[in-house]
């Protein structure tokens, strides 16, 4: 479903962005937000970005220009616990699974 999403942002604001990037977004995105459902969430930090890339004349957004335009606090990060960072990383492995089995 994600992929769908932003394939539709990137042709709409003529700025890409790679697979690592938006599982990097996923990732530190369920540490700094409790106030939208991941996916959610995730888009919205995946539009921003192409949108402040686009702003700087960028043809891709970069993990400067997420670090720039969200300021995540990486002591919040650093400091969850090592089970609770497992249980975000398996849910989105699970996620990653699907998808590819989905494909075929």
């Amino acid at each position: 479903m994600i992929k769908k999403v932003i394939k539709k942002l990137e042709e709409s604001h003529h700025v890409t962005i790679s697979e690592d990037l938006v599982q990097y977004i996923i990732c530190v995105s369920g540490a700094f937000s409790t106030e939208l459902a991941l996916p959610e969430l995730t888009v919205d930090i995946v539009e921003n970005s192409m949108i402040y890339a686009k702003k700087e004349h960028l043809k891709e957004v970069t993990k400067q220009v997420i670090n720039k335009n969200f300021n995540f606090d990486y002591n919040l990060y650093n400091n969850m616990r090592s089970i609770d960072k497992k249980i975000v990383a398996y849910h989105e492995a699970g996620h990653f699974v699907v998808g590819k089995l989905s494909e075929n």
